[in-house]
């Protein structure tokens, strides 16, 4: 080969190299380990919107505006650049055709939504994990439900798995303990967790009823004792969208005080595995073996099970802090996880979350649980929370391409 010919054949592989680590769609040429992540980009269809969920490393800021000629918008996430998956599903991924995703000026990823081909949009910030979530809604029916770059059409699920998708329907509250599990007890106050978590069950079963169309079951309506299994049993029996278990607290430090909302997962820290032990009636020991092998399946409906009760766990934390925080200036510890037997083992998708409402060990939590005032409002904030997650997200139980 020529000098000549050598110089152009590598000039043109030089030239195709260029362009497409530079190409704006994929973003390789901004991808940096110092700058926060697009960890991942799904799509998800459903009847009513086509749904694109941006997984991200750490929250981030985003501003949108509408141009025209063409008619569109952009929305703009800040300070993040296309981690390697979030590349490869630009390229792989069944990106709806009324949206394009791009590197953007170095530090930021945007979206640009073609408005001919749909009607509205909507955006969601969540955290817990982090992530931006982008609905299209009026899609023409020929890029909404299956036309895409591949051609292929989404994957669908059965009725069975879809049952969450449409309203919450049933919704199971499970009173702690009962019977000759009394659960914590303080016997100076005369006081028992199964008696005051029975009572907010009952009062939020009444709100539920008279302010909603799901149907109610509880796990136990007197004094009786249930077994876990039991209750886990009739969960799934009935199918519940949503599994509300409800207990007091309790901790040999009585400065410990404060209302604390759990999900199903590894604990976090030795409290969280000691309210999991009590909670489940066994030992440290036990649970601790039970805390190593909390591995979540990764199947679907496995992970919607967790997205879902992340969602109604965050949202219902919030609702009772906002209020109970205001009215009682009761603590606010957040949402945690551990491995609840009630919550392992209830099925997916079923969105499910243990709440501690108060330590009945501090004197002023326990002042405030002997109120019926306070367990009234207890319920109200955890119906507060149940109806915020309901429109926010009953109808986002999507189908994640490419699994």
């Amino acid at each position: 080969m020529s000098a000549r010919r050598t110089f152009l054949f590598g000039g043109v592989l030089w030239v195709a190299f260029t362009l497409f680590f530079s190409f704006p769609s994929l973003g390789l040429a901004d991808f940096s380990a110092t700058q926060s992540l697009v960890k991942n980009i799904r799509v998800g269809h459903s009847p009513e919107y086509v749904r694109v969920v941006f997984d991200l490393e750490q929250q981030a800021d985003y501003a949108h505006q509408r141009l025209a000629n063409p008619d569109r918008a952009t929305i703009t996430i800040q300070d993040v650049v296309l981690g390697p998956e979030a590349q490869q599903a630009i390229v792989s991924t069944d990106i709806p055709h009324p949206m394009s995703i791009y590197s953007w000026k170095g530090d930021r990823v945007r979206v640009d939504l073609d408005l001919a081909v749909m009607g509205t949009f909507r955006i969601l910030s969540l955290d817990k994990p982090y992530r931006l979530v982008i609905d299209l809604y009026d899609v023409s029916t020929q890029r909404a439900h299956g036309a895409s770059k591949s051609g292929t059409s989404p994957k669908v699920l059965t009725e069975e798995q879809r049952r969450a998708e449409g309203d919450i329907r049933t919704i199971v509250i499970d009173p702690g303990h009962g019977g000759k599990d009394p659960g914590a007890t303080v016997k100076k106050a005369k006081l028992e967790e199964k008696d005051l978590v029975l009572d907010i069950a009952l009062r939020l079963r009444l709100i539920m009823e008279n302010r909603s169309d799901a149907t109610i079951y509880m796990t136990r309506e007197t004094d009786v004792f249930v077994e876990l299994e039991d209750r886990v049993a009739l969960a799934n029996e009935k199918k519940a969208d949503l599994f509300i278990s409800i207990h007091a607290n309790a901790h040999s430090n009585s400065k410990v005080e404060g209302l604390e909302v759990y999900t199903f997962g590894v604990a976090e820290d030795e409290r969280a595995l000691a309210v999991a032990a009590r909670e489940n009636g066994i030992s440290l020991e036990e649970i601790g073996d039970i805390n190593e092998i909390a591995q979540l399946n990764s199947d679907l409906l496995m992970r919607r099970k967790v997205e879902n009760s992340i969602d109604l766990a965050w949202l219902t934390r919030e609702a009772m802090a906002k209020q109970l925080g205001a009215k009682y200036n009761l603590a606010d510890l957040g949402v945690k996880t551990a491995p609840f037997y009630v919550l392992r083992h209830t099925a997916a998708p079923m969105a499910g979350i243990l709440a501690e409402v108060a330590y009945l060990t501090n004197s002023k939590d326990r002042k405030r649980l002997a109120s019926s005032k306070f367990r009234q409002q207890v319920a109200e904030s955890i119906f507060v929370g149940i109806s915020e997650y309901i429109p926010a997200y009953n109808k986002s139980q999507y189908v994640v391409s490419g699994e």
